[in-house]
């Protein structure tokens, strides 16, 4: 992980306050630091997240990653179909961010991710924007470089930036 600067949580609140999962997100800024952050690919490959196409609801302790998720989709595009109930990934609406980063009208810079507290796999879960992570992967038909995917990093450790 590149740390591009260091983003202050007042300016993020005041920024995110009317997005409609502040309430996801508002969780993260509790958390006393929080970057903009480029991921090495090995990274952005790993994030996990609350669920995959073909797992909806999985263990916590087994969580799924973005690779994982990734390489679902493009096995059975039929999945890009489904919707899932619960704020689960939506293959509706990872086709409707895919359709976007095809035009041009999608970015990754907004996305939140955490330090991962909820199993062994994993160094990072991802608190926001699960579906634009997915969706560029598969845009890019799993060829990321590293440090190409930025997020905010929200985290209680203080690091150096770049």
């Amino acid at each position: 992980m590149r740390i591009l600067k260091t983003l202050k949580n007042q300016s993020l609140i005041k920024k995110f306050k009317g997005h409609r999962d502040y309430k996801y997100i508002q969780g993260l800024l509790k958390l006393k630091y929080c970057y903009l952050a480029a991921l090495t690919k090995k990274e952005y490959f790993g994030l996990l997240m609350n669920s995959s196409p073909e797992k909806p609801y999985p263990k916590i302790s087994a969580l799924p990653t973005v690779r994982e998720s990734i390489k679902q989709f493009l096995k059975t595009t039929s999945h890009l179909k489904n919707k899932h109930s619960d704020r689960g990934i939506s293959g509706v609406t990872v086709a409707k961010c895919i359709k976007k980063f095809k035009t041009g009208g999608n970015n990754l810079r907004y996305g939140f991710i955490a330090d991962n507290k909820y199993s062994k796999k994993g160094k990072y879960y991802i608190g926001d924007a699960m579906h634009r992570l997915v969706a560029y992967g598969i845009w890019k038909k799993l060829k990321i470089k590293d440090y190409e995917v930025q997020a905010i990093y929200c985290t209680n450790r203080k690091l150096l930036t770049a």
